[in-house]
């Protein structure tokens, strides 16, 4: 996955952000198992969107799992209509 995966991120990046020169890129964001729905990636995000909106510039977030892309939208963002991997971690 980790070799196929930039490849496929990549394009749909350029096609979401065609057009665009400064952006800020969300690469991984991951809690721990014990750590999670304590509100911890909410707040970095909800940090990432006050700093790129300062800064006039969009966020490209990679989401490796439903459960990611559900949180990212509920944040605000659009899907852009590509899921990469499977999104399994410690």
């Amino acid at each position: 996955m980790l070799f196929t995966y930039p490849s496929a991120a990549d394009a749909a990046k350029l096609y979401a952000l065609r057009g665009t020169t400064r952006y800020f890129y969300v690469f991984i964001a991951g809690t721990r198992s014990e750590s999670r729905n304590r509100g911890l990636c909410t707040a970095l995000i909800r940090r990432c969107q006050e700093i790129a909106q300062r800064e006039g510039c969009p966020i490209w977030l990679e989401a490796t799992t439903a459960k990611s892309r559900a949180l990212y939208e509920n944040l605000g963002s659009n899907y852009g209509g590509a899921c990469f991997g499977e999104g399994r971690g410690g």
